[in-house]
């Protein structure tokens, strides 16, 4: 009969697997490191909204500024157009 015996790595007790081996360790240490990983990511969307909201009311601001800007231009415009009628009608009179 031959001689069987079990060589290096026929057995979990010998030779466990290296998976088991650093599965353990990686999940202890991501629990302490995933609570920092979250608050940064708060922390980092709390940053990104205050600066949305600050860029929409300088958006805001700006257009409304355009706007007033525009509606003067109109108004000049109006007005140099009436004169200008005024006069053309009051030249052939």
């Amino acid at each position: 009969m031959e001689d069987v015996t079990p060589t290096t790595g026929d057995t979990l007790e010998e030779n466990p697997s290296p998976y088991q081996e650093k599965t353990q360790p990686a999940l202890s240490s991501s629990r302490k490191v995933a609570p920092k990983y979250e608050e940064s990511l708060a922390e980092m969307v709390g940053i990104g909204k205050l600066l949305l909201e600050l860029h929409l009311k300088e958006t805001a601001s700006h257009n409304t500024a355009l706007e007033k800007e525009r509606l003067n231009i109109l108004a000049a415009m109006r007005m140099t157009m009436s004169d200008f009628l005024k006069e053309s009608r009051g030249g052939d009179k």
